[in-house]
């Protein structure tokens, strides 16, 4: 199935003691419809406020399974706008690509820098261990190419951000890195460095979790969509942009 949600209404993606989560919510529809099976699976681990326009959750179901009875057990803030009838032991590998959109405030960079880094990251392969939290519980897997589009207007900055997987808060920190890279906070060969792995002096915060979008994916499935994703993809841009300004004051820069 695929979901889309409001980040500001839950604690992350991923089940936690006494917080509410997306999970959490999704366990209780489901209970409520007597599915107990274990067999549940959910494609990326959002963080706390982080959105999701195109999450993907599977569960180990027959086609008598009522995805219309499920949807209308969820709050408001998470619905099930597509779904696909898939083998479960196969979903993960048709999954090819995702990408996540990060709306952020225009603090007035260098555009010619930010468009430049752009270009850079997605030249070639990079070492991002420096700009994950907890890099060492992913060794051999913080190297990576991604692809990186800049859409930069008057008053916001689009980064769409691609790749085959991502670290945790991996796309926030080099959000926060190109912007101050934009700034003129950071040297070109600074910046360089850290894109090669090595730990920036004063390190890389992530940029605010509100900002950021899980978008879209790339994966080999015939979906059939319940929502005009058309509308959707208008409803969360300007909900994020909103609450990219009024955020503003949580970057560190």
């Amino acid at each position: 199935m695929g979901l889309a949600y409001d980040g500001t209404y839950y604690g992350g993606m991923a089940e936690q003691v006494n917080v509410t989560t997306v999970m959490s919510k999704i366990k209780e529809a489901l209970g409520s419809l007597g599915y107990n099976k274990k067999r549940l699976w959910f494609m990326s681990r959002t963080d706390r406020g982080v959105h999701a326009l195109f999450q993907i959750l599977s569960l180990d179901v027959d086609r008598s399974f009522s995805v219309n009875a499920f949807d209308s057990l969820l709050p408001e803030s998470l619905i099930v706008h597509s779904y696909a009838w898939v083998n479960f032991r196969q979903i993960r590998k048709r999954i090819t690509n995702k990408t996540y959109l990060y709306i952020a405030p225009n603090f007035r960079e260098n555009s010619s820098k930010l468009l430049e880094i752009c270009e850079l990251i997605s030249s070639d392969y990079w070492d991002f261990k420096s700009l994950s939290k907890r890099s060492k519980l992913a060794v051999g897997k913080t190297e990576m190419r991604l692809k990186v589009n800049c859409d930069l207007r008057e008053d916001f900055q689009f980064f769409y951000v691609s790749g085959k997987y991502f670290l945790w808060e991996q796309v926030r920190r080099l959000i926060t890195l190109m912007k101050m890279y934009g700034l003129g906070k950071i040297k070109y060969d600074e910046l360089v460095s850290v894109l090669q792995g090595n730990q920036f002096k004063r390190g890389i915060p992530p940029a605010p979790a509100e900002g950021l979008i899980l978008w879209d994916v790339d994966i080999d499935v015939n979906w059939k969509h319940r929502v005009d994703l058309g509308i959707l993809r208008r409803i969360f841009l300007e909900k994020v942009k909103r609450l990219a300004i009024l955020f503003a004051s949580k970057w560190v820069l």
